[in-house]
C-alpha cells in the first residue's frame, strides 16, 4: 500500500511538472497569436489603403476617358461641311487630344503601380499568414506532444485509483462483516453470562435462605439437646446419657458440614461471577480495539 501511494505521488508530481511546463509555454503561444493579429491588422489597413488608391485611380481614368471622348465629339467636323485644300483645322483640338492621351498614360501607369503594390501586399500577407500558421502548428504540435504523456499518466492514475478504491471498499466490507459477526458472538456470550449471573444470584439467594433455615434448625437442635440432657440428668441424678450426647455431636457435625458446604458454594459462585465479568470485559475491550487495529493496518502504521 505504501509503495502504491508513493507511485501515485510520483506520477502526480510528474503530471504537475508537465502542466507547469504547458502553463509556462502558454504566454508564448498567446504572444504569437497577438503578433499574428497585429500583423494581420496592419496588412488589412495597407490593403484598404491600396484598394482606396486603386479605386481613385480607376475613377481618374474613367474621368479622363470621358473627357477625351467629349473633346473628340466637340471638335469633330460636320458631315455636311465640305473640306477643301484650304480648309483650316483647329490646332487646339490636337493639343487637347495630346493632353488627354498623356493623362490616360499617367492614369494607366498609376494603375499599374497600384496593382503591383497591391499584388506585393497580398503576397506579403499570404507569406505572413503561411509563416504564422506554420509556427502556430509547430507550437500546437509541441504542446500536444507534451500533453499526451500527461493524459496517459492521468488515465493510468485514474484506473489505479479506481482499483485502490475497490480494494479499500472490499476490505471495509470484510472488516465490517467480521466485526458484526464478532459483535453478535460477544452479544450472545454476554447474554449467556448475564443469564448465568442471574441464576447464580438466585442460587445465592436460595443458599442464604437455606443457611438461615439450617441455622434455625441448629439452634433448635441445640435447645433440644440441652433440654434432653437436663431432663436426663434430673432423672438419673446428674449422670449424662451417652447416646444423647452422641446424637447431639452428630447433629452438630452435620450442621457444621452443611454450613461449610454453603460457604464453599457461595465462594465458588462469586468467583464464577467475577470470572464471567472479567471475561466479558476482556472480550469487549478486544472488540473495541479491532477497528482501531484495522485502521492502523490500512494506513501502514
Amino acid at each position: 500500500m505504501d509503495a502504491r501511494i508513493k507511485l501515485i505521488v510520483e506520477d502526480a508530481d510528474s503530471i504537475a511538472r508537465r502542466d507547469d511546463m504547458c502553463y509556462r509555454k502558454r504566454p508564448e503561444l498567446l504572444k504569437l497569436v497577438e503578433e499574428f493579429y497585429r500583423a494581420y491588422s496592419s496588412l488589412a489597413e495597407r490593403y484598404n489603403g491600396a484598394r482606396g488608391q486603386l479605386l481613385q485611380a480607376h475613377q481618374t481614368r474613367d474621368a479622363s476617358h470621358s473627357q477625351v471622348s467629349f473633346l473628340f465629339a466637340d471638335d469633330a467636323p460636320s458631315t455636311s461641311e465640305q473640306h477643301t485644300p484650304f480648309t483650316r483645322f483647329p490646332i487646339h483640338a490636337f493639343d487637347r487630344e495630346e493632353s488627354a492621351t498623356t493623362l490616360s498614360k499617367k492614369g494607366l501607369k498609376h494603375q499599374e503601380e497600384d496593382q503591383e503594390g497591391l499584388a506585393q501586399l497580398l503576397n506579403e500577407n499570404q507569406n505572413l499568414k503561411t509563416r504564422i500558421l506554420i509556427e502556430f502548428k509547430e507550437v500546437i504540435s509541441n504542446l500536444m506532444k507534451d500533453i499526451a504523456p500527461a493524459q496517459k499518466y492521468t488515465t493510468e492514475l485514474e484506473l489505479h485509483a479506481n482499483m485502490l478504491n475497490e480494494q479499500i471498499g472490499r476490505a471495509k466490507n470484510d472488516v465490517e462483516a467480521q466485526s458484526q459477526e464478532q459483535q453478535k458472538a460477544i452479544a450472545l456470550e454476554m447474554r449467556n453470562g448475564f443469564q448465568m449471573i442471574k441464576d447464580l444470584k438466585m442460587c445465592k439467594k436460595d443458599v442464604k435462605i437455606e443457611r438461615g433455615w439450617l441455622g434455625d434448625e441448629n439452634q433448635n437442635l441445640n435447645e433440644l439437646v440441652l433440654h434432653s440432657s437436663n431432663g436426663n440428668s434430673r432423672r438419673q441424678n446428674g449422670q449424662p446419657n451417652d447416646k444423647i450426647l452422641q446424637c447431639w455431636e452428630i447433629a452438630e457435625w452435620g450442621c457444621h458440614h452443611d454450613l461449610m458446604n454453603i460457604k464453599i458454594q457461595e465462594q465458588s459462585s462469586l468467583s464464577t461471577v467475577d470470572d464471567i465479568l472479567h471475561h466479558e470485559l476482556d472480550m469487549g475491550s478486544k472488540i473495541a480495539c479491532i477497528p482501531l487495529q484495522n485502521h492502523r493496518k490500512g494506513k501502514g502504521w
